[in-house]
């Protein structure tokens, strides 16, 4: 994408087009002319920005703490980070390669306080440029429940599958191979979810094999990529993807769970956290590898939601063992139809129905005493 080919607008007002540029899948915006867009002044002092905006709002943002490029003696930023710091909303056209900036009218949230002693975790699920994120409003939806959980004080992961591949209508969305709006939108969530709380790993590196689908497939078992010369490539370019996108990685996750032993043996070489049970220790609690006494291994004792049957998933966590790990799985567009985005002019106001399936897990593990943490936080016997 050359520069110009994007329109970002503000109230009627557009950035130049020279003022923005797309870049490994980020957008980076010309500092000053980004804070003129919004009606703002802006000041450079070494490393330090400060914004004026209105009322005379002073801003200091830090360059160390944000990504940023220098060209022909001026600085741009990345789209995410100057958007973040100003608490703008982003609303996004991929077709007219649009994206328009708003402000958000902001709720009081309430923050979970939970005094509870078993410790809990939640992996948001299958999250890729796929059939079910492949809108503008289901990533926007996407970022929404990222929100909630941040703002209720719930750490979270997210099972990233980097490569999205449909034999069937001939798709194949590499990062490193294509820049595109769409693309950048999907980055831009995974920042916006880095700067939630999210902890992000590599679920496979294309969740597939041969004719079938990404999400769908399977990448490691058994039958499929059983040598260490099918795994290690597979395994480097999901790596290597992330490092690229300059994507912080917390963990590795097999499709379905359907690794060997042997293929588990593999993924220790580059990760300390396996977020499934450690084949030949079928368990509810975290494991240590016996293989290197290093990598945990962390299972989903609770499962997730099959369907819509939320009474099941409920009940599953009533009757569970209070020894047992209050870990689970989600796929976040299962919460799309419950959240509403009311868009006016210069307005987002986002409702998120209280009762959405995973609002309701998520206090009932709160209501059995449960309480949510990071996998880095965890030890074996957990």
């Amino acid at each position: 994408m050359k520069r110009g080919d994007l329109s970002l607008i503000y109230k009627k007002n557009k950035l130049p087009g020279n003022s923005i540029y797309l870049k490994k899948n980020r957008f980076f915006v010309e500092i000053n002319e980004f804070i003129k867009l919004i009606n703002g002044k802006c000041d450079i002092f070494g490393r330090k920005i400060y914004i004026n905006l209105k009322k005379q709002q002073i801003i200091v943002l830090d360059l160390d703490y944000m990504r940023w490029e220098p060209k022909n003696e001026k600085i741009y930023i990345s789209l995410f980070d100057i958007v973040d710091a100003l608490e703008l909303i982003t609303i996004w056209n991929y077709e007219q390669n649009i994206i328009q900036l708003k402000d958000l009218k902001k709720k009081n949230t309430y923050k979970h306080t939970s005094k509870g002693k078993e410790k809990a975790l939640v992996r948001l699920e299958d999250y890729t440029v796929g059939d079910e994120y492949d809108t503008e409003e289901a990533i926007f939806k996407a970022m929404a429940v990222f929100d909630y959980l941040y703002d209720n004080n719930i750490p979270f992961s997210i099972a990233w599958i980097c490569r999205f591949i449909d034999p069937s209508k001939g798709i194949d969305r590499d990062f490193l191979k294509e820049d595109n709006t769409k693309l950048a939108h999907f980055i831009y969530s995974l920042d916006y979810a880095v700067s939630r709380g999210a902890t992000i790993g590599l679920h496979g590196y294309t969740h597939q094999s041969k004719d079938e689908m990404s999400g769908d497939g399977t990448e490691f078992s058994e039958e499929i990529n059983t040598e260490r010369e099918d795994i290690l490539p597979r395994i480097e370019a999901a790596v290597n993807t992330a490092k690229e996108m300059d994507i912080p990685i917390g963990f590795f996750e097999s499709p379905h769970y359907a690794s060997t032993n042997f293929q588990q043996s593999v993924y220790e070489e580059y990760f300390d956290y396996i977020y499934e049970p450690y084949v030949g220790i079928w368990g509810d609690k975290v494991t240590l590898s016996p293989r290197n006494n290093k990598t945990l291994y962390i299972p989903t004792p609770l499962g997730y939601l099959e369907d819509e049957n939320i009474d099941d998933m409920l009940d599953k966590i009533r009757d569970n063992d209070d020894s047992i790990l209050k870990s689970f799985f989600y796929h976040t567009f299962k919460e799309n139809k419950f959240i509403k985005i009311i868009n006016s002019d210069n307005l987002i106001e986002i409702e998120y129905n209280e009762n959405s399936y995973l609002k309701q897990i998520i206090n009932e593990i709160f209501n059995e005493d449960g309480y949510f943490t990071k996998i880095n936080k965890l030890e074996a016997g957990d």
